[in-house]
């Protein structure tokens, strides 16, 4: 079976980049104004990976902040919470706050999270 390359994924699915980039950003918003700017350049294989975590981000915490929470109920199951921990965790990206919630909650938390379609040539457990 040959899989198919980014580059014709994101064709079949958004046309462009351009569009791919609105749909990263309808799901993950755009608290500063330049996350589209940033991100409309990105590579085909890095627009596919962050619409991937996009929509688990969406699917499983539906906001940004509720899996911050998450990550700070496992790391302090106590509730006394550092809130220089908690700045920290505010600047980290998508794709690092969902690997932590995996790490924390365990593997089979995310088991089938990523749609089949989605993937691509890369290995996605």
């Amino acid at each position: 079976m040959v899989s198919k390359m980014p580059k014709d994924v994101v064709k079949a699915k958004w046309g462009t980049k351009y569009a791919a980039a609105d749909a990263i950003v309808a799901i993950i918003g755009d608290p500063d104004g330049k996350t589209r700017q940033r991100i409309k350049h990105a590579s085909n294989s890095q627009l596919l990976r962050m619409y991937e975590n996009a929509v688990v981000l969406q699917k499983k915490f539906t906001t940004r902040a509720t899996l911050e929470a998450e990550i700070l109920k496992y790391k302090f199951p106590k509730g006394v919470v550092d809130e220089n921990y908690k700045a920290k965790l505010e600047s980290f990206g998508i794709g690092r706050l969902l690997d932590m919630h995996r790490q924390l909650a365990g593997k089979a938390a995310y088991k089938g999270a990523i749609t089949t379609e989605l993937r691509c040539f890369w290995f996605v457990p």
